[in-house]
């Protein structure tokens, strides 16, 4: 048969005591992850300290020598090929390297705007549905994490073939990326890039969470007494191996409809997670009639052209932690701030009730936006809302139109709309000055990028980009206190009475777009349009814990047995974990190659 290939030779394995060893750290890290912290200056400690105790375990695990995909041109021949003989279809285009991005596709003629390009029939995809049906489907069956997190379970269905030399999907995974830069890949001076912003939390967690899920595993594999079927995958398990096919997985993941129509599926979906985004519009649907997934040209392509994709209406830091890249100019990008009414405010159910009446929460994340109008219609009226006296409130309770508080153009109360506007510049102003670095000075360095790090550069254009959009903010309020103090008081009840012909188009139903849903079908077509993993739950983290271990441990020797199996119960997390950086419409795919 010829000599083995480097991209199918296995890793050697490792000695029982150095096993030992790493199964003591991962006992260790696995108890430090489940520990949460009280407070900021906790976090970071405990992030130290989960962040030494991976290193030492990847300096033990070092004899495992994963070999991640080499991703070379003799791997895109081959891919090519593969691809031909599976029917993926693609139309005027083909993979190339596109420099500074890494690979994509480029037209080889022109495409027009919505000309079919690409098709990939889902028997070439690895799905949740086809690891049950591999050899880890056994695991999948009785352990809680997997039957909980389908992305965890397709992470690990990825690693399983990526070991096996015989897996079907190999000319796939092997012009997967070698490594990606999400923060997952972050070293701690680069993670300190993001103190003061939104991302670092969620950055933290990303890492924390997926730690955890390493040792979870590294001490299920070596305490359990039947490991049949996966055997390789528990002598090649390390945390190298597995922040790989997690970073595989969250970065390029979709779903698509199962087999049967009942539900939505993760899946990986070659050829077409080749495409790197630009800001667009949704291009790709699943052909339920053809049980292919589809895509078409968001805009007109010209030959030697890279052809995009729109990935999705997200945030910077969306794209950062799940697709590892930060889009510079993001018209999605925003914000968060957390405001509230307080319950220790006298008028608080009277504010509570005006606000409900407005159809806006009483407390939880508002967004400042990246444009021209940065503070959106709901945070608007929370502000005016939050800054009433008891006249006021009264007044807005009874009003016939309280929609009107959303509109930037009402002017009807300077005294309270003024204290608004001030409120909401302090506030900006506090958020700026969380950054331990200025917008300036980040300007500097992003303009002298030697000694840089991609990884940093990544993360001083997010905190730069939400700096900007900050201090955008701020003038914006300046200049609506400006504004309003010239314009001076209105009558309001004259004005609030009555007054629907002012009702926004939004508030009257005119032009108010419908959300596509999982279960739209698109006319015509005969194509349903994707929804995201959010949207169906995936990237709820279930709690791993030493009782759950023990409980899948003594399971897996019951496999054969033909009883039930009752999976342990185990607390689940709301965060989005490993989650996929899939659209909220439609597909999405990767971050720009090179990442």
């Amino acid at each position: 048969m010829g000599k083995k290939t480097a991209r199918s030779k296995m890793p050697r394995k490792i000695s029982p005591v150095v096993r030992r060893e790493i199964l003591t750290l991962a006992e260790q890290l696995l108890q430090k992850c489940t520990v949460p912290p009280n407070t900021i200056k906790e976090d970071w400690e405990q992030f130290l300290e989960i962040y030494q105790l991976v290193q030492n375990i990847i300096k033990k695990e070092s004899a495992y020598l994963f070999s991640p995909p080499s991703r070379d041109q003799v791997a895109v021949s081959a891919f090519e090929s593969w691809a031909k003989g599976k029917n993926i279809t693609s139309r005027k285009v083909k993979i190339t390297d596109c420099g500074s991005s890494g690979y994509g596709l480029e037209a080889t003629e022109d495409i027009q705007i919505d000309e079919l390009f690409l098709s990939v029939p889902t028997n070439t995809m690895m799905t949740t549905e086809t690891a049950k049906k591999s050899s880890l489907g056994w695991l999948i069956e009785v352990d809680p994490l997997l039957q909980n997190m389908p992305n965890v379970t397709l992470a690990l269905h990825l690693l399983c073939e990526r070991f096996s030399s015989s897996s079907p999907w190999l000319p796939y995974i092997n012009i997967l990326p070698a490594s990606y830069s999400t923060p997952l890949y972050f070293t701690p001076d680069e993670f300190e890039l993001l103190m003061g912003d939104p991302a670092y939390d969620e950055a933290l967690k990303q890492y924390r969470h997926i730690a955890r899920q390493y040792a979870y595993f590294y001490k299920l594999f070596h305490t359990a007494t039947d490991v049949k079927g996966i055997l390789f995958l528990k002598e090649n398990f390390s945390f190298e191996a597995y922040r790989w096919a997690v970073s595989a997985v969250m970065t390029r993941q979709n779903t698509i409809p199962s087999a049967d129509g009942s539900q939505l599926i993760s899946a990986l979906i070659p050829m077409w997670d080749m495409c790197n985004h630009i800001n667009g519009k949704i291009s790709t649907e699943f052909n339920v009639h053809r049980n292919c997934s589809e895509c078409s040209a968001l805009k007109h392509f010209k030959r030697g052209e890279q052809v995009f994709i729109f990935y999705g209406a997200r945030t910077n830091t969306e794209f950062l932690i799940h697709s590892g890249f930060v889009w510079r100019n993001n018209i999605y990008d925003t914000v968060p701030i957390k405001l509230g009414i307080s319950k220790s405010d006298p008028l608080s159910g009277e504010k509570s009730a005006l606000l409900k009446k407005l159809g806006v929460m009483v407390q939880g994340m508002f967004h400042v936006e990246n444009g021209e109008e940065p503070i959106p219609p709901k945070l608007l009226a929370f502000l005016r809302v939050f800054s009433m006296d008891i006249d006021a409130v009264q007044m807005w309770l009874a009003c016939a139109n309280p929609g009107l508080l959303k509109q930037t153009d009402t002017q009807l109360d300077v005294e309270v709309f003024s204290r608004a506007w001030t409120f909401i510049e302090t506030r900006l102003a506090l958020l700026l000055r969380s950054y331990p670095s200025s917008l300036e000075n980040d300007r500097k360095t992003l303009d002298e990028t030697a000694g840089l790090t991609s990884n940093a550069k990544l993360a001083i254009e997010l905190t730069a980009g939400h700096k900007e959009i900050l201090v955008n903010a701020q003038a914006y309020a300046i200049k609506q206190r400006s504004l309003l103090l010239h314009a001076g008081a209105t009558n309001v009840g004259a004005t609030c009475v009555g007054a629907t012909d002012l009702l926004s188009p939004e508030e009257n139903g005119i032009g108010k777009e419908v959300e596509p849903t999982g279960g739209a079908t698109c006319v015509g077509g005969g194509a349903t349009d994707l929804q995201s993993p959010e949207e169906n739950g995936i990237g709820k983290e279930v709690e791993p814990t030493d009782g759950a271990i023990e409980g899948v441990a003594s399971r897996l020797l019951d496999r054969t047995a033909g009883g039930a199996v009752n999976a342990p119960s185990a607390e689940e997390e709301e965060e989005e974990v490993s989650d996929a950086a899939s659209s909220g419409e439609a597909m999405a795919t990767e971050p720009p190659e090179g990442v």
